[in-house]
């Protein structure tokens, strides 16, 4: 669903315009507590430089630099030879300097995922995936936190054939996940369809 939105937005060439940079510093590390259960964490820090944005709607300028860091974590749970459960968890910050620009750096800061892959019998898979994102603002507007349900029931007909049945966004009509100015915003809707996957 689109919401009411200009579909038409016009900008002028800049000469001066130059390459963003990015450095960017990462660590992770696993501990595998039992043989069926084990834990990754990673953390990061970006340092961006030289950011492109549209100042005044109508041209792209390095307008400001921008640093970003977080956390990931992921839980790898073993239930049984046939199922398998990863709960995850990640943090995210940003902040900025220099920021001229309309547009606000938005982005949630919490959003938790669990996952279930469950082996069936006769080359069947059962997977479900539950997703939260935090709320957060961006140009003015509150985008509501939300749930997010996925289930796939997969068939491995051979060893190259797959046929599945994938059902999206299952707990909601629509959401909305994101508002931007340059970009005409749209809502998630709930999807259902097949897939047929040849591998070769």
């Amino acid at each position: 669903m689109i919401i009411d939105y200009s579909p038409y937005y016009y900008f002028t060439g800049n000469d001066n315009l130059e390459a963003e940079n990015l450095l960017a510093y990462e660590i992770g590390y696993r501990i595998q507590f039992t043989k069926k259960l084990s834990m990754d964490i990673a953390a990061f820090y970006n340092m961006y430089d030289s950011i492109i944005n549209d100042v005044n709607d109508e041209t792209f300028e390095n307008v400001f630099d921008v640093e970003s860091y977080g956390i990931e974590t992921t839980l790898n749970c073993q239930i049984t030879n046939q199922w398998r459960l990863v709960p995850g968890y990640t943090y995210f910050d940003i902040d900025s300097t220099n920021f001229t620009s309309t547009d606000p750096l938005s982005d949630p800061h919490s959003q938790f995922n669990i996952r279930s892959l469950l082996n069936l019998p006769h080359n069947m898979e059962l997977d479900a995936a539950l997703f939260y994102v935090d709320s957060f603002t961006t140009l003015d507007r509150s985008i509501n936190d939300y749930l997010r349900l996925d289930v796939r029931l997969g068939w491995h007909i051979t060893k190259y054939l797959e046929a599945s049945l994938v059902g999206t966004n299952l707990l909601d009509d629509n959401h909305l996940e994101y508002n931007a100015r340059s970009v005409a915003p749209t809502e998630i809707e709930r999807a259902v369809y097949a897939k047929l996957t040849w591998r070769f």
